[in-house]
């Protein structure tokens, strides 16, 4: 099928913008958009706060978030079947739509920015929090930088993981409600 206007211009738009240090820069950051970069961040930071804070739901938050986010991803890339974008300047296998990496950023890097909000010393919060989520928009952007998704894909990928992880956080919401009623 053909992209839509707005994936073509966009498209466009990034081809223009394109240098090596721009390319070095969003490599990076899509690599630490990956799934197999995320579960080393998860197995850091929620070990970490295992072993200063005894606290081991922050790290099951976090799996909960990318898990759920990569099998949503991985089931409507495999309902929707779009294809990608060609030639990008990395290779990226399989279907386009929702992009991956978006569905992690708007999943997993929202509930880390609320983890860690929640585990850090007060002035530390807020700017974590931004940052995780910052890294979270960046990697679905490097996806179109990179040429390997279209920024329907993108936003497609962003709404998903945005609703899985209000999703979880309302769950954990209700959970942390009744511990405090029994």
């Amino acid at each position: 099928p053909e992209p839509f206007g707005l994936d073509r211009d966009a498209a466009r738009a990034a081809r223009a913008v394109r240098t090596d240090g721009v390319t070095s820069v969003m490599r990076a950051v899509s690599l630490l958009g990956s799934f197999p970069s995320i579960s080393i961040q998860i197995a850091v930071i929620g070990g970490a706060i295992l072993l200063i804070r005894r606290e081991a739901y922050p790290g099951l938050w976090l799996l909960a978030a990318a898990l759920g986010a990569w099998s949503m991803s991985n089931g409507f890339k495999a309902l929707l079947d779009r294809p990608r974008p060609e030639p990008g300047l990395i290779d990226a296998g399989g279907a386009a739509f929702p992009s991956g990496h978006a569905t992690q950023g708007g999943a997993y890097f929202v509930m880390l920015g609320v983890i860690l909000a929640s585990a850090l010393p007060r002035p530390w919060r807020l700017p974590a929090a931004w940052l995780a989520v910052a890294l979270g928009v960046l990697s679905g952007l490097s996806r179109i930088y990179l040429g390997v998704h279209w920024v329907t894909d993108v936003i497609g990928g962003f709404a998903l993981g945005v609703a899985w992880s209000c999703a979880l956080l309302a769950v954990r919401r209700t959970m942390a409600a009744a511990a405090t009623v029994d």
